[in-house]
C-alpha cells in the first residue's frame, strides 16, 4: 500500500532519496515493480544535480521480504526500466547524489536499488517503534527518553520551536 500511494509522487522527480527498508508489511514483488515502471514511465529520473551531472533516485528496500528478486530485477530490465543495483562494495564508490554509470555503458541509471537483495526479515534483531507525541511508547527506548528528558529538562517554548513561539497562541487583534 505504501508503495502504491508514493508512487505517483515520486516518479513527478520530488524525491533524490528514499528509504522505505523494513516497511514490516507486505511489500510484493508485482507492487515493487509498478513502482519501478511509473517512475520509469514518468522519465523524471536520472534527475540533474546542478550542472551538467545527472544522478539516479537512491532507493532503499531492502529488508522487506521481496520473493524472487532477481525475477522481479530481469522482468524490470527486459521492460526498459534503468536500474542500477548496489551491493555493499559499491557503496564505497557511489552514495547519494553522486554520478554512477551502469557497468558497461555510459549511461547514468534512472533508479539506484541500493542493498536491494538484502530481503531478509530480520525479525528480532529489528523492531517496530509506536510513538506517541514522539516518544517512544515502550521498552528500553521509551526508559532512555524518560532518563534523556529528567537529565535535561526542556522548556515547552524550546520543544515547539522558534517559529511556533513566534506565532504565540493568541487569537487575531489580541
Amino acid at each position: 500500500q505504501s508503495l502504491k500511494a508514493l508512487s505517483s509522487w515520486v516518479a513527478e522527480g520530488y524525491v533524490r532519496e528514499l528509504h522505505l527498508s523494513d516497511l514490516a508489511g507486505k511489500v510484493t514483488s508485482e507492487c515493487v515493480f509498478n513502482f519501478l515502471k511509473e517512475i520509469h514511465w514518468k522519465g523524471n529520473y536520472p534527475y540533474s544535480n546542478g550542472g551538467r551531472s545527472r544522478c539516479a533516485l537512491w532507493l532503499r528496500l531492502e529488508h522487506n521480504g521481496i520473493q524472487k528478486v532477481d525475477e522481479l530485477l530481469n522482468r524490470a530490465q527486459a521492460q526498459g526500466i534503468s536500474l542500477c543495483v548496489l551491493d555493499r562494495v559499491d557503496l564505497t564508490k557511489v552514495r547519494p547524489g553522486s554520478t554512477n554509470v551502469k557497468a558497461g555503458t555510459k549511461e547514468v541509471p534512472a533508479i539506484n536499488l541500493v542493498l536491494f537483495r538484502l530481503q531478509d526479515r530480520t525479525g528480532s534483531k529489528r523492531r517496530t517503534q509506536t510513538e506517541i507525541g514522539g516518544v517512544p511508547a515502550t521498552g528500553d527506548s521509551r526508559k532512555l527518553w524518560e532518563a534523556e528528558n529528567e537529565a535535561y529538562p526542556v522548556e515547552e517554548s524550546e520543544y515547539r520551536g522558534k517559529g511556533e513561539a513566534q506565532k504565540g497562541n493568541s487569537a487575531p487583534g489580541d
